[in-house]
């Protein structure tokens, strides 16, 4: 990793403006550096062989102080083994009682240290928390005075009698003992007001003014001086009804979380440097001066976490600070906050935009900003979760990342369906995109209480590749949980949050395979630039937030006003300073913009640029108002004109402004087609090299398809395996007018990089059709698949908008079935907002019915669910795949008998009858070999159906073994030999006459066993590992061991532990968390099969 000190260039009070031409100087930096390798011939060598760099991460979870050197020398030991490359360490109290070492203590730096020298020599990188627990910034070291500080106040009423009163003014609630005053505000007393709620910095757009608390700005008289030290107003109230308000701020007294019990303390103030300054000090600004030699090399990130401690509206100098940006002053409208309207409804909203505005400024300037050049000062990149509930614009907050992060979960009880939050690995990835960063990383698996160990990696495999398709490439494992013992299994957890990802794992030292594959698409993944065909520009309301668009063949960003102001125009398309191009820019479905939006997009137009967007009506916030209109207007008539209706465009200089259509629709009247189309359903992402074009495509079914693609791109295509390394030429393709056709075979759940390369030499023929018994297989005769093959889904009825609400409720009927038509697939209800929000910033449901198969179904849910109608092909036997053999021959690889047909690009044909024998399943007797004993099996079952209760509950390996006699109809030049376990639960090991295959850990257990044949008699050995789970249920069996809390976390440590006895309840397990009891179901377990030898005949067309 690449850890060299580059400063932001934040410093000071530089503005918002100044941010953005630093980040435009680093993104340049970055498109001259490069981030591809030399050429394709070194990518293919890097690809057979990653480096290290590319490898995945765990977040290391160190628990309420239960360290020990013995742990930490196991615990990296064990990763190293393995092909984990880094940790993001996280001390948290989640759990686990309490430990001897305490966070950040003598014995705590002095363990950290020690660690530091271990990932040393282990090859390990350390990324380590900016905070105890997982989320926020600071700890035990934070002042009052640097924490959060959010406004707190005290109402009384006063009636004006003409003559001076003296009126106690009580001081307003306080946390932590910290009190200042900012300001006393008096105004009339609003006549017939029935009530008033305050007003969080988050709070969305104000209802209508009637029955409100509404007071003219005007009205409003600063009245501070007049309080003494003593609390006492002495003020002669004019006449009528006043209301004084006593305005102050106060320490929000939000901690740090989940922190462990010696590191509990305040999240710092975000909108300052010192908060900022403090936080870094106290934690990592020790470990950088204890760890010296480390940092940069060995230490070579710090991290900010999930923001989950919410916003804060007040700092030291926050009115100077407003002042300085917004240029007017924020005092009078401090009583909105308690739950007053300034002047209008529109007018307040307008003082809120401002003021949000700038707490998202301030806290990009003085905490990201802040922390970034802390880090880099120092050595250390830093790694931000740039979403959850922070205040400010997440696109450039995650920008502002050396790497951005996301995250993705897989189901469970509150969990809506895996990949829940993919949209934050998309938004990221977009931040990534934009600010020329090239590693974007992702807290992956996270999961609930619901996971228990039930997974592996076969079953992570798909949830990991849609992630890898949003631009996620690192994977940083959630979880792995410090093992302080050598041998309690499975040990200390993080309560009962992530995948259970840790050396104590059955499965732990079969993971290699797993993480060969991860590690080649990581590398593949980080070359060249991302391709996208559309930028949306997300709504400029603050916070600024991402969305969620529909995904119809061509791939799009998302971005903020910011990277649209450093947009130019080059040959028509919209560019950015690290390279990053986009041909159409899709503007938010908003009425309001700012005008230095609007002016961008006018020149942006004028220059050539293709942007889609209604025409806004009103600017945002007070600042220039309000000549903001007309400012707006001025742009806004210029590229709408004074054209109206529902859909149009206009020729504004080179470019062209269109409204009322989705960006694929006028990308299809442009002549650019879909960068991406399959007749089956599969997820993948394009990026582009210099001489190269990279297709990752990925399979999410349990199934063998044949399926036909088209790709954007020309050349030879060539198949590129991350689970083996291997690259072989594509065999059935055809281009077409700048679009490859290509027939792929997939394997269930499988994955494969498509490349393109620039320098192909002379072209060859290639198949372009394959029939079986006159059925059309597939074709390459078409620029665009058809999409036959796929479920036909009919949209019966769809409505869109607030739930009951039915003037604000529309017919999406059509748009849905366009998006459907069009391949489009993991979009959100929200994209049913575009072009049109029949009720914007209300929360909608989207109510479906829809017939496929001949049933119909029904689907309905809310922003920002993922629309989810269960587009899956039918499971069908595969029949044939085109195939390259060993001397470079064009084949089709048969699997079934049958009269086949073969027409090739050229015109020439090919046909045969072919006839195989049939499939051979291979039954009992088996031998097992299991740790204590050796048993026979007459047939293959679950361990969990065993009548013998060591076998029922038993975790861990077993080793089948059987002699099998090969047929001689099974033996022939031109055939190839499949061994297919069947299901297996959950990873296996083959061996054939002592020759070792690849593990078996996806969920199809199909091999290619040809080459370790003989003619009589073959030995085959098969080691299963299943889960903990069956174990765990057998020792809930047993007596009650250790005290323990009702929702099954430990009391204490029992003595055992820490003595390094065994168990005295006999049982094989300890676990911190009980997430199993004795009378839970047993999960399936061992080789369950059938176990079949399939006989493949290799055709040689040509």
């Amino acid at each position: 990793m690449n850890t060299k000190n580059t400063k932001s260039g934040i410093k000071g009070k530089l503005t918002i403006s100044g941010i953005r031409k630093n980040l435009l100087v680093y993104m340049t930096l970055l498109m001259l550096l490069g981030t591809s390798c030399g050429n394709v011939a070194d990518m293919a060598k890097n690809f057979a062989s990653p480096d290290a760099e590319n490898q995945p991460w765990v977040y290391w979870f160190w628990n309420n102080g239960n360290l020990t050197k013995e742990g930490v020398t196991a615990d990296l030991e064990a990763m190293q083994r393995v092909g984990i490359k880094g940790v993001l360490i996280m001390e948290v109290g989640q759990g686990a009682p309490k430990g001897p070492v305490d966070f950040m203590s003598d014995s705590w730096r002095e363990l950290f240290q020690f660690m530091m020298a271990e990932a040393e020599r282990c090859g390990i990188e350390v990324n380590m928390n900016n905070d105890p627990g997982w989320n926020g910034s600071g700890g035990a070291w934070i002042k009052p005075d640097e924490a959060m500080q959010v406004l707190t106040w005290t109402e009384t009423t006063v009636r004006g009698t003409g003559k001076e009163q003296q009126i106690m003014l009580p001081q307003p609630p306080m946390k932590m003992n910290y009190y200042r005053d900012i300001v006393v505000l008096a105004f009339p007393t609003p006549e017939n007001m029935t009530g008033k709620t305050p007003v969080n910095i988050n709070t969305n757009r104000l209802s209508r003014e009637e029955n409100k608390a509404v007071i003219a700005k005007n009205a409003v008289i600063d009245i501070t001086n007049q309080m003494g030290n003593d609390s006492v107003l002495k003020w002669n109230a004019p006449a009528g009804n006043w209301t004084v308000l006593r305005i102050g701020h106060t320490c929000k007294g939000v901690m740090v979380a989940p922190a462990p019990a010696s590191g509990v303390g305040l999240e710092c103030d975000k909108l300052s440097i010192k908060g900022t300054d403090a936080a870094f000090a106290g934690q990592i600004g020790r470990l950088v001066a204890e760890n010296k030699k480390h940092a940069g090399k060995v230490f070579v990130s710090t991290h900010i976490d999930s923001w989950e401690n919410g916003s804060q509206n007040w700092t030291e100098n926050m009115r100077e600070e407003y002042q300085n940006r917004c240029h007017y002053d924020l005092l009078p409208y401090l009583p909105v906050f308690a739950g007053y309207i300034i002047d209008t409804t529109d007018h307040t909203d307008r003082f809120l935009w401002d003021f949000r505005h700038t707490v998202s400024e301030m806290v990009l300037q003085y905490h990201v900003g802040r922390m970034s050049d802390l880090a880099h000062e120092q050595g250390l990149k830093l790694s931000i979760e740039a979403y959850d509930m922070a205040p400010c614009d997440f696109l450039q907050f995650g920008g502002m990342a050396d790497e951005p992060m996301g995250e993705f979960w897989f189901s469970g009880s509150w969990i809506p369906d895996d990949g829940w939050r993919l949209n934050e690995c998309k938004g990221m990835a977009s931040a990534g995109h934009i600010y020329g960063r090239n590693i974007i990383g992702a807290e992956a698996f996270t999961s609930a209480n619901t996971e228990r160990w039930l997974q592996h990696p076969g079953s992570m495999k798909v949830l990991g590749d849609r992630a890898f398709c949003e631009g996620i490439n690192r994977f940083v494992f959630h979880r792995y949980s410090f093992q302080p013992w050598k041998d309690i299994k499975p040990g200390l957890m993080m309560g009962p949050w992530g995948v259970h990802y840790e050396r104590t794992q059955i499965w732990w030292e079969l993971t290699p395979a797993w993480h060969e594959y991860l590690t080649r698409c990581q590398y593949m993944l980080r070359q060249g630039q991302f391709v996208a065909d559309i930028c949306y520009v997300e709504p400029e309301d603050s916070p600024q937030n991402y969305g969620s668009h529909p995904n119809m063949g061509n791939p799009w960003d998302q971005c903020g006003t910011h990277a649209v102001l450093q947009m130019s125009v080059k040959d028509g398309k919209l560019v950015l300073p690290n390279g990053m191009s986009y041909r159409i820019l899709v503007l938010p479905q908003s009425e309001r913009m700012t005008s230095a939006l609007a002016d961008k997009v006018f020149q942006l137009v004028k220059d050539g640029a293709t942007v889609i967007g209604n025409r806004p009506k009103t600017s945002f916030g007070l600042v220039d108002y309000p000549n903001n209109d007309s400012k707006l207007k001025e742009s806004v008539d210029q590229l709408w004109g004074d054209a109206s209706g529902q859909a149009g465009e206009r020729v504004v200089g080179k470019g062209q402004i269109i409204w009322g259509k989705n960006a694929e629709e006028v990308l299809r009247q442009q002549g650019v087609s879909a960068d991406f189309r399959a007749s089956q359903p599969l997820n993948q992402i394009h990026r582009r090299t210099p001489d190269a074009d990279i297709y990752f495509v990925a399979n999410p079914e349990n199934n063998f398809i044949l399926t036909q693609t088209s790709f954007r791109a020309k050349g030879k295509p060539e198949f590129w395996s991350p689970e083996t390394g291997k690259i072989t030429p594509a065999t059935a393709y055809q281009t077409h007018e700048g679009v490859t056709t290509i027939l792929l075979p997939l394997k269930p759940t499988e994955s494969v990089f498509v490349v393109f390369r620039k320098d192909v030499a002379k072209k060859t023929d290639a198949i372009a059709s394959i029939t079986y018994n006159n059925t059309l297989l597939g074709s390459t005769s078409e620029s665009l698949p058809t999409g036959k093959d796929l479920p036909v889904v009919r949209i019966v009825s769809a409505k869109y908008g607030p739930a009951g609400d039915v003037a604000r409720t529309i017919d999406v009927k059509e748009k849905l079935q366009a998006i459907i038509d069009g391949g489009g697939k993991n979009f959100s209800v929200s994209a049913m907002a575009q072009p049109v929000d029949p009720a914007y910033m209300v929360v909608k449901t989207l109510t479906i019915a829809y017939e496929m198969d001949g049933e119909t179904h029904t689907w309905q849910g809310t922003d920002p669910m993922k629309v989810n109608l269960s587009l899956k092909s039918k499971k069908s036997p595969f029949i044939a795949e085109p195939s390259i053999n060993v001397v470079g021959a064009t084949c089709l690889d048969v699997w079934i008998s049958g009269h086949y047909d073969v027409t090739l690009v050229s015109g020439k044909k090919w046909s045969a009858d072919v006839v195989l024998p049939e499939p051979l399943e291979i039954s009992g007797p088996w031998q097992i070999q299991f740790p204590k004993k050796t048993v026979t099996f007459d047939k293959l079952i679950s361990w969990s159906e065993s009548d013998d209760e060591s076998i029922r509950y038993f975790s861990g390996t077993a080793a089948y073994s059987k002699m099998i006699q090969m047929p001689e109809t099974f033996l022939a030049a031109d055939r190839r030999i499949y061994l297919d376990l069947g299901q297996v639960d959950a990873i296996a090991e083959l061996t054939v006459n002592g020759k070792s295959f690849d593990v078996l850990w996806k969920q199809d257990k199909t091999v290619d066993i040809t080459d370790a044949l003989k003619p009589s008699e073959n030995h085959l050995e098969i080691r299963v590992t299943n889960l903990w789970p069956n174990r765990l249920i057998g020792d809930a069996k047993l007596p009650v061991e250790n005290e323990r809390q009702p929702n099954g976390t430990l009391s204490k440590w029992p003595e055992w532990v820490y003595d390094g006895q065994p168990d005295p309840s006999g049982r094989e397990t300890f676990c911190m968390w009980n997430l199993w009891s004795k009378d839970d179901a047993l999960v399936s377990s061992g080789l369950i099969g059938p176990v079949k030898l399939l006989p493949v005949k290799q055709c040689i067309v040509f």
